[in-house]
Order: C-alpha cells, then structure tokens, then sequence
C-alpha cells in the first residue's frame, strides 16, 4: 500500500500540472492522465479515499479563498483549467468507483458537488 499511495500522489500530481493549460493537441494527454488516474484508485479504493478527502479538500480551500479574498491570484486558481480539470477528475472517479454503497468514496460526493 505504500507503493499505491506513492503512485496515487504522483499520477494526481501529474495530472494537475498537465491540466493547467487546455488546447486540441494537450487534450488527448489529459484524458489519458485522467483514465489512469481512475484505474489506479480502482485498485485500493481506500487508499483513494484518502487521497480524494485531501484533493477535493484543497479545492475547496481553494474555492472559498476565491470568494473571501478579492484579491487577483486568488480568483486566478479558481478561474483556471487546472481547477476545472481537477475537479472533474474527482467527479470521473466517484462517478466510477463511489458507486456502490459500501464504498468509502460514496461519503466524499456531497464534497465535491458543493465546490462545483
């Protein structure tokens, strides 16, 4: 499992710096990063669970930051394709595995629905 959760750490992280920027050629690498990504917390979904809390945790940071703050760099990381492919990643990984009603990524849904 430790090996998992490095791999789970730096596959998300990779995503998240390949999905900064979009255009018709960066696509096709962003939809694969993100497909490995799914596969990868189909593995262990416990162990997905505790990446998913800390990842859609940081959005929502992120999110309220954007809304308390008037400030540019905050609104900048809400308002950006990073945030917006990040948060659709976590929708593509509960939509596929938090499914069931035993698994634990079921309890992080009503997260992620108030950030999007």
């Amino acid at each position: 499992p430790p090996l998992l959760d490095v791999c789970l750490k730096g596959m998300y992280l990779a995503y998240a710096r390949g999905a900064r920027s979009m255009s018709r050629a960066r696509l096709p690498r962003v939809v694969l990063l993100s497909s490995c990504v799914v596969d990868l917390c189909a593995a262990d979904p416990q162990a997905a669970y505790q990446h998913a809390f800390v990842y859609i945790r940081q959005l929502a940071i992120h999110l309220r930051n954007a809304i308390q703050k008037t400030s540019d760099e905050a609104h900048r990381q809400v308002y950006s394709w990073q945030f917006v492919n990040c948060v659709r990643l976590w929708a593509q990984v509960l939509c596929a595995i938090g499914k069931p009603v035993d698994s634990p990524l079921r309890q992080l849904v009503y997260s992620l629905v108030q950030i999007t």
